[in-house]
C-alpha cells in the first residue's frame, strides 16, 4: 500500500480483477489499482516495485491454498477468500 498511494478502506475492498497493467513504452509498463473508496472511485498508479510485491502476494496466496486465487476474491483475504475486517491489530502487534 506504502508504494500505491491506496488507502486501508480501498486496498480491503480491492479486488484482483481490479489491477490492470498497460505498456507505455518499449519496456516500460504501469501497474494500476481501479479501487473504491471514501472519495469515490479512483484509479491508482503504483510504483514500478509495487509488480515484484504484487507477484509475491499472488504466488504465496496460490501455495496456501492450494489453487490460484478468483480474480473476484480480495487481494488481502483469508485463505478461505473472506475479506480481512480489520489491519489494526496486526499492525499493533507489529510495532
Amino acid at each position: 500500500m506504502g508504494n500505491t498511494g491506496i488507502r486501508i478502506g480501498e486496498m480491503r475492498g480491492a479486488r484482483w480483477k481490479n489491477l490492470s497493467k498497460v505498456k507505455i513504452s518499449v519496456g516500460h509498463k504501469i501497474l494500476f489499482f481501479s479501487v473504491d473508496g471514501k472519495t469515490g472511485k479512483r484509479v491508482v498508479i503504483a510504483n514500478t516495485s509495487v509488480e515484484s510485491c504484487v507477484k509475491i502476494i499472488w504466488a504465496f496466496g496460490s501455495e496456501e491454498a492450494g489453487h490460484e486465487p478468483d480474480m473476484n476474491e480480495p487481494i488481502f483475504c483469508h485463505i478461505d477468500g473472506s475479506n480481512l475486517g480489520s489491519y489494526k491489530k496486526g499492525f499493533i502487534s507489529l510495532l
